[in-house]
């Protein structure tokens, strides 16, 4: 399918966990209407669909999509047989069941190791992640992804030096252990070693690495074409005040975890200021001083491009926990996924000609269906 823009498509996809299946909603709708990738970035889960969707023909992506999702979420609940009467209750003991039985292609239980004992850096963890690498070689072609056809960009953090570690197809070889690096929250999950470095979840550093499309744009003059960024985050900033508990678990993670977009915004603008006086003061400039190697070099920053933002964030449905990112259950699955691809068309049908205009305003557009976090 051909896609209605001649503006560069970008995904960003946010970590959450279980929450992760609204952005296979978000996709299937995107996919829909016309806005197939040409770069994708994500964290985590959105690692993990992010990779699924660049390392597949486009006639596969959602089909391998569901797969996974299908096969990472139970059916078989405990809950149903005591719970069904109580919603939180249920969720609760969805939860548990992912704790202490782990998911099928996706993580399990292993013995848990001493405290204070040495163990080598690649065992620290609750959890074995074998089922997902095996899971993730099976549905990605990882051949198809490193042609480059998308552009998969998988952040993770360097767990010695706690540097933000971006692993770009543009520039080296993506494998199963890149995804799993992106992903690999501690301690449930071990790091994962990569070139002698050990590397632990992205989301631990920022979760929506909307920064990244920002520098890319910023710090590449000749890339001339305009950028329509889907944003689909899995946790929101602004939530109701908690009345218990568990409720200010829940709040301090979603804060803890959503995106910043009016800080990115902010510098978004201040870097456009500064391409507009560069551009403005080039005028004082001889025609021999423009020729200066350096100078043209520091003309070319006055040059940048305008950036649309499609900003979807997935919000707590009533009686969902603390524990909803590692609820994997069935019903949950699904639902998130039904709110993700009637959330996008929502966003579509209220915005999408915005989307389409492509003017070279040098700025930045947010669109969202939550106006007040703009």
């Amino acid at each position: 399918m051909q896609n209605k823009t001649n503006k560069k498509i970008v995904y960003v996809f946010q970590g959450g966990g279980a929450l992760g299946s609204y952005q296979l909603g978000a996709f299937q709708a995107l996919n829909e209407k016309g806005f197939a990738p040409d770069s994708i970035i994500g964290i985590s889960i959105g690692a993990i669909n992010a990779a699924i969707i660049a390392g597949n023909k486009p006639e596969n992506r959602l089909k391998n999509l569901e797969i996974f999702w299908e096969r990472v979420t139970s059916s078989m609940s405990f809950s149903n047989l005591f719970f069904n009467f109580n919603n939180k209750m249920k969720n609760w003991a969805d939860a548990q069941q992912a704790i202490w039985q782990g998911q099928p292609g996706f993580f399990k239980p292993k013995i848990w190791p001493n405290e204070f004992e040495t163990n080598k850096t690649s065992e620290l963890s609750y959890y074995d992640t074998s089922p997902l690498k095996e899971t993730l070689n099976e549905l990605i072609d990882f051949d198809y992804l490193n042609q480059k056809e998308v552009r998969l960009s998988l952040c993770a953090v360097d767990l010695e030096s706690g540097d933000f570690k971006t692993f770009d197809s543009f520039h080296e070889t993506i494998t199963a252990d890149h995804i799993m690096a992106s992903g690999a929250m501690p301690p449930g999950f071990p790091p994962v070693e990569i070139d002698g470095k050990y590397y632990i979840d992205g989301g631990l550093y920022s979760n929506t690495p909307i920064m990244s499309i920002l520098e890319r744009i910023l710090n590449n003059p000749n890339g001339r074409r305009n950028k329509l960024c889907f944003m689909v985050d899995l946790f929101s900033a602004k939530g109701e005040l908690p009345t218990n508990m568990n409720a200010l678990a829940e709040r301090v993670k979603d804060i803890q975890f959503s995106s910043r977009t009016r800080r990115a915004s902010y510098l978004y603008s201040t870097s456009k200021n500064l391409c507009s006086a560069i551009t403005y003061l080039t005028q004082f400039l001889s025609e021999e001083a423009k020729k200066d190697p350096k100078v043209q070099e520091i003309l070319k920053l006055s040059h940048t491009n305008s950036l649309e933002i499609v900003h979807l964030i997935y919000h707590s449905q009533q009686a969902e926990l603390e524990s909803k990112d590692y609820n994997f259950s069935k019903e949950n699955y699904y639902r998130h996924r039904d709110n993700g691809y009637k959330d996008t068309l929502a966003l579509y049908q209220k915005d999408h000609e915005q989307w389409l205009i492509d003017e070279n305003d040098n700025d930045i557009h947010i669109y969202t269906l939550d106006e007040d976090l703009i």
